[in-house]
């Protein structure tokens, strides 16, 4: 058995492309709709400076973009895991398996939440690190059906061993992000390659999964 390979971010994108158009259906339904409420719901204020000019910019519809990507959330992970392992989830499926899993991801979403704004909050530094931390946790915790403390644990253990695979992954969609925030083409062009890159921290967890066990059996 050779050594798997850890690729590098930006040569995940092509992947990640083939992912979704296998599965185009289902991750436009759970990724693409909720997005998509929310971007074109949301009020533009100018230089919003206070908490009142943030809550003008809400309405209705991005309300209901927002309630969906909870909604969506635990199908979605579901199906990030099962596709890049190269088996197709439709809409039922991805339903009706993913819920399994719904208040484990919710209660993980939160503490981890939570940990990236306390790090945030008093350094920079930290809440980073936190990300690189916990950022397989979600992955874990559906492929393998763990709790929580364990997906966390897991996710903490193979990061460690190799920080820059999950740092470069991060770098690639912040950039996504920055162009995203951009009014104009760019922001277009920003959420499209968000997208279409959307699925390379799953690829990312299934290499370093694969790496891990690798190494465990020599």
């Amino acid at each position: 058995m050779s050594k798997p390979k850890i690729s590098s971010a930006i040569d995940l994108l092509i992947p990640s492309i083939d992912v979704i158009k296998n599965n185009l259906l289902t991750f436009f339904v759970l990724s693409v709709v909720p997005s998509l409420l929310s971007i074109l719901g949301t009020k533009r204020v100018e230089n919003p400076t206070s908490f009142a000019d943030i809550i003008k910019t809400i309405t209705p519809l991005s309300l209901l973009g927002s309630l969906l990507a909870f909604i969506f959330f635990a199908p979605l992970i579901y199906t990030l895991v099962n596709t890049t392992k190269g088996k197709h989830v439709n809409l039922l499926e991805a339903f009706s398996k993913g819920y399994h899993y719904f208040f484990r991801l919710i209660g993980l979403l939160f503490i981890f939440a939570t940990l990236m704004i306390v790090g945030f909050i008093f350094f920079i530094i930290p809440g980073i690190i936190v990300i690189r931390r916990y950022f397989l946790s979600f992955y874990y915790l559906v492929d393998q059906d763990l709790s929580i403390k364990d997906a966390m644990t897991k996710s903490a253990g193979i990061t460690i061993q190799n920080s820059m695979a999950i740092y470069s992954v991060m770098g690639i969609m912040l950039i996504f992000g920055l162009f995203a925030s951009i009014p104009g083409i760019s922001a277009v062009i920003g959420y499209i390659f968000q997208f279409l890159y959307s699925v390379a921290p799953a690829l990312r967890y299934q290499e370093m999964k694969q790496v891990y066990y690798y190494l465990q059996l020599i």
